[in-house]
C-alpha cells in the first residue's frame, strides 16, 4: 500500500481492526524472516556445493530420484539454480521492506508513537523494534543513520557486511566467467542456461538497488 492508502486505511478502521492488521503484518514479517534464513542457507548450500564439483571432490550426486552422474551439468546448472534463489531472496526482501513500513506507520498511530523519541508519547519509537523480529541492518538504520546520511560508526558497524552482501555476486562472476570460457562454445544448452543466469542475476541487481534507493530516501 502507498502512503495515502495506509493512512486512509487507519483513518477509517477501528482499533480492533488496526490490531488485527498489525498483527498479521507482524506474522508476516516473522515468517519473511524464516524463508529469508532458509535461502540463506541454501546459496551456502549451492556455493560449496559448486567448488566441491569443481574441485572434482565428487562423481556423481545422488539425491534420491534424481541421479547425476555428469558433473558437468551440475556445475552450469548451480550458477542458474543460485541466481533464481537469489532473485527470490530480493524479492521477499522488497516485500520485507513494505511490510515493515506498515508496521511502522500502523504502529505509530496504534500506540500513538513518535519519531521524536524525546516527543510526547506513551512508548519510545524503538517500541516497535522490540516487537518485530530482529535485524541487524534494521538496527544500524534506526540507530546510527540519520537523515538519509551515513556516519564514521555507521560505516565502522557494516563494515563486516560488505562481503557478505557481495558473495552472492563474486560467486556468480566466478561461475559466469567460467561459464563463458569453457562452456559457452559447447552447445545451445550451455548458452541458453548463461544467457538465463545473467538476465536473472541482473533482475536480483535491479531490486537491490531499489531497496538501497527506498531505504536511503525514507531516512533524509
Amino acid at each position: 500500500m502507498t502512503d495515502k492508502e495506509i493512512n486512509e486505511f487507519i483513518k477509517n478502521s477501528t482499533i480492533e481492526d488496526l490490531k488485527d492488521y498489525f498483527n498479521k503484518l507482524i506474522e508476516r514479517l516473522n515468517e519473511s524472516s524464516k524463508r529469508n534464513d532458509k535461502l540463506s542457507l541454501l546459496m551456502g548450500i549451492l556455493i560449496v556445493s559448486y567448488f566441491i564439483i569443481d574441485k572434482n571432490s565428487v562423481s556423481n550426486i545422488n539425491l534420491g530420484i534424481i541421479s547425476i552422474n555428469d558433473m558437468s551439468i551440475a556445475k552450469i546448472l548451480i550458477p542458474l539454480i543460485f541466481a533464481f534463489v537469489l532473485l527470490i531472496f530480493a524479492t521477499l526482501n522488497a516485500h520485507r521492506a513494505k511490510i515493515t513500513k506498515n508496521i511502522k506507520i500502523i504502529g505509530q498511530s496504534l500506540y500513538n508513537l513518535k519519531e521524536d523519541p524525546l516527543a510526547d508519547s506513551y512508548y519510545p519509537n524503538s517500541f516497535l523494534r522490540l516487537i518485530m523480529p530482529f535485524s541487524y541492518l534494521e538496527e544500524l538504520n534506526s540507530k546510527y543513520m540519520k537523515n538519509g546520511k551515513f556516519g564514521c560508526l555507521t560505516l565502522f558497524m557494516t563494515i563486516p557486511l560488505y562481503p557478505i552482501i557481495a558473495l552472492p555476486f563474486i560467486f556468480e562472476f566466478i561461475a559466469l566467467r567460467k561459464m563463458i570460457l569453457n562452456d559457452w562454445s559447447n552447445g545451445v544448452f550451455e548458452k541458453i542456461i548463461t544467457i538465463l543466469t545473467i538476465w536473472i542475476i541482473l533482475i536480483s541487481i535491479v531490486y537491490y538497488i531499489k531497496l538501497l534507493s527506498t531505504s536511503i530516501n525514507e531516512n533524509k
